[in-house]
């Protein structure tokens, strides 16, 4: 399997993980919180129907459809990209965290 194949698969179980923690959360705040519940949900599936699309379409496609949503959209693109780069950074710290046993420590100012 290509390296670019093995990402896309990785990518694609890790937004599966994203969207049952999204819809997990908002069960969890359904009863206090009414307005997010809903609002989880819908974001759970968008993430879902992502990942879905992750697993049927090879590479070539995936990089097409981007283009043409950049192409389309560029200030949601760059918006995505942005939070795509914060939420990696941050799985990238609490992973490495993982790695040592403890949790990320905030640096001191």
């Amino acid at each position: 399997m290509l390296e670019s194949e093995s990402q896309k698969e990785r990518a694609a179980e890790g937004l599966g993980g994203v969207a049952d923690t999204l819809r997990k959360t908002g069960e969890a705040l359904g009863e206090d919180l009414g307005a997010v519940a809903p609002a989880l949900e819908t974001a759970a599936r968008q993430v879902e129907q992502l990942s879905e699309l992750l697993q049927s379409a090879d590479v070539e496609e995936l990089a097409d459809e981007v283009g043409r949503f950049a192409r389309r959209r560029p200030a949601a693109f760059l918006c995505g990209a942005f939070a795509a780069g914060f939420l990696g950074a941050r799985m990238v710290l609490v992973m490495s965290a993982k790695g040592r046993g403890g949790a990320p420590r905030p640096k001191a100012a």
